[in-house]
């Protein structure tokens, strides 16, 4: 059963590399050993199963970061089913303070044109360093590039900071993520974009109109405005006509055929 279907759409933001430089952590890929210490496991305790898992992200020295709902920090790039991603942590939530908020962003797909949109499963992970066990939560969701998908309350706060809950230890914590399933989904798309308002006039003389096949229908194309447009005329009515007039009336036709 997924859990949540929320995510937040940030088109076309950049962010930095990585943050270790304020206290953000550091990257870890592969298995994790550390030592066991009174108060449980330090920071670089021991991930079992690591390959079970996408990519691990330590955060290091967390009171250290910025306390707004604006502040966010950003993972380095991973890779995962043929594409680039970043985990996106805010430390005291991006909607509401007093939680954690934690996104998975789809940070590159170059085998795809940028308005494409994917549907991808995936599930976040946050590490008890006292048990080995993880809190978690499943997401599916539509994208783009660029965009965060994910729960903007993983845990509230004030749980997360009480060390006898394992989750933060020492001013450290542990983030995951699995990637099940990328699909890239065809959708129409469309570009509106206003425009002045045109104003232009267009003359089309039809020379010895009486000798014209009337069964056919004739086209006369011109420009204006900076658009493709063409005048269409059937001397005796088109297949819309009335059957009753068909044969007596002239159908005519203004087409809009796009920019030049």
């Amino acid at each position: 059963m997924w859990l949540s279907r929320l995510f937040s759409g940030r088109k076309g933001a950049q962010y930095p590399k990585t943050l270790h430089n304020k206290g953000s952590g550091d990257l870890i890929k592969g298995e994790m050993k550390g030592s066991k210490t009174s108060g449980g496991f330090t920071s670089d305790f021991t991930v079992k199963d690591s390959s079970a898992y996408d990519f691990l992200w330590t955060i290091k020295s967390f009171s250290k970061l910025p306390a707004d709902n604006e502040s966010k920090q950003t993972s380095g790039r991973f890779e995962a089913k043929g594409y680039s991603w970043k985990l996106i942590l805010y430390p005291n939530g991006n909607i509401v303070n007093g939680q954690i908020s934690l996104y998975l962003m789809l940070s590159r797909a170059t085998s795809h044109p940028t308005e494409a949109v994917f549907k991808v499963s995936y599930e976040l992970f946050l590490f008890n360093q006292k048990t080995g066990s993880t809190l978690s939560q499943k997401g599916e969701n539509l994208v783009q590039v660029q965009d965060e998908m994910g729960f903007r309350n993983l845990i509230d706060l004030k749980g997360f900071k009480d060390s006898s809950n394992g989750y933060l230890l020492n001013e450290n914590c542990m983030f995951g993520v699995k990637i099940f399933q990328v699909v890239p989904i065809q959708t129409n798309t469309e570009c509106l974009q206003p425009v002045e308002k045109i104003s232009h006039e267009y003359t089309w003389k039809i020379e010895n109109f009486s000798k014209i096949d009337k069964k056919k229908s004739h086209e006369r194309k011109f420009t204006a405005g900076d658009y493709l447009w063409s005048i269409v005329i059937h001397p005796e009515g088109d297949q819309k006509s009335d059957i009753k007039v068909k044969g007596k009336n002239m159908s005519l036709y203004l087409y809009y055929n796009g920019s030049i």
